[in-house]
């Protein structure tokens, strides 16, 4: 079960839910849990008009968020904070 998919660096250009939707498509993926290390302002926007789509910094993240997507995805930044963070 593939549920982790980590990627250099997730973000869109401009806060268009269009841009977001293409690039998740890309990926084969329409639900999924988006996870970065900072704050992405058009990120943000961008997915909040998306029903099993949404975006959080690593600080806002919690187990029920995880659980509660098809897929996760995470920059590797966050990823490796994340590590840090529970060693």
């Amino acid at each position: 079960q593939e549920r982790l998919v980590v990627v250099e660096e997730m973000a869109v250009s401009a806060p268009r839910t269009k841009q977001l939707v293409e690039k998740l498509g890309e990926m084969g993926i329409n639900d999924a849990l988006i996870i970065n290390e900072t704050f992405d302002e058009n990120l943000m926007l961008a997915s909040r008009n998306l029903y099993h789509v949404d975006a959080r910094t690593l600080n806002e993240v919690d187990p029920v968020s995880l659980i509660g997507f098809e897929k996760v995805v995470v920059t590797s930044g966050a990823l490796k904070a994340l590590e840090e963070k529970l060693a």
